[in-house]
């Protein structure tokens, strides 16, 4: 059977919550059919129960992607038992387990009872308000009641004000509380007003405030209007406020209406007298 990225973006969001917001675009009735396949895994991924008899959870190992890039997927087995010793294929871990998320590698990240949080069996934080684990590279990226975020033992950055983990390579895009976009520990921009992380490529697409549009650190338009970005291909599509619609680097049309860019990048667009056109 083919695996294509619809199905992948179900496999990661049944697998683990961190990355559902990356993959809301590619929900199809297809992702939503898989989705209901791996239900098991979805419950075996959200936090453990300490109560009850031992929890045993065997998260099975997901075949090879067809895309190039896309390792497989190698879940460990998880087991949190009574009194909350928290196991790895069945190697003790630590104790006191209160829950515990893994990605596609052989690493678990897990918090204990008293507030402390774990990558495996090593202790990296404590006051720990939210962590993620990333999917391919297994690090644990965390954020704490400061808002000073972290990946592992390392500072990243403070004042927070929100972040994403790109799905393949593990770093972080963050913007803090005055306007400044990142890449770990890289300032990529200032003045932003919005920001999206292309799951695929990793790109990073922004808008500051003074309606220019940038990819990563390039610029790529000025007095965008709106922009849409094609969730699979990564193509990018703006029209500037005097009605000219660019797609990448292109300027596609001086007299657009309206516009829409599908998943796959296909671009249709109307002009002032209503006729439809196709990129």
């Amino acid at each position: 059977m083919q695996i294509t990225l619809v199905m992948l973006a179900a496999i990661f969001m049944s697998a683990n919550g961190a990355y559902a917001g990356l993959f809301d675009d590619l929900k199809t009735s297809a992702a939503d059919d898989l989705s209901m396949k791996f239900s098991a895994a979805q419950k075996a991924g959200s936090p453990m129960s300490l109560t009850g008899n031992r929890q045993a959870v065997a998260l099975p190992d997901k075949p090879a992607m067809d895309m190039a890039g896309v390792p497989a997927c190698h879940k460990p087995i998880v087991d949190i038992r009574d009194g909350g010793a928290i196991y790895k294929n069945g190697v003790l871990l630590g104790l006191g387990a209160a829950d515990y998320k893994v990605g596609c590698t052989d690493n678990v990240a897990w918090m204990d009872r008293t507030g402390y949080l774990y990558r495996n069996a090593d202790r990296i934080g404590y006051g720990v308000k939210e962590y993620k684990i990333t999917f391919f590279t297994g690090d644990v990226v965390w954020l704490d009641g400061y808002k000073y975020l972290y990946k592992n033992n390392d500072r990243m950055g403070s004042d927070v004000k929100n972040y994403d983990i790109t799905a393949l390579c593990g770093d972080v895009v963050w913007a803090d509380d005055s306007g400044y976009l990142y890449r770990n520990t890289s300032r990529m921009g200032s003045a932003l007003k919005e920001y999206k992380v292309i799951a695929r490529t990793g790109d990073v697409i922004w808008a500051d405030n003074y309606g220019y549009l940038y990819r990563n650190t390039s610029r790529m338009g000025s007095d965008v209007k709106e922009y849409k970005i094609a969730v699979i291909t990564g193509d990018v599509a703006w029209m500037e406020a005097s009605s000219i619609l660019y797609k990448n680097g292109n300027r596609i049309s001086v007299d657009a209406r309206d516009y829409s860019l599908d998943r796959n990048g296909k671009l249709t667009w109307k002009d002032s007298t209503g006729a439809l056109h196709l990129d």
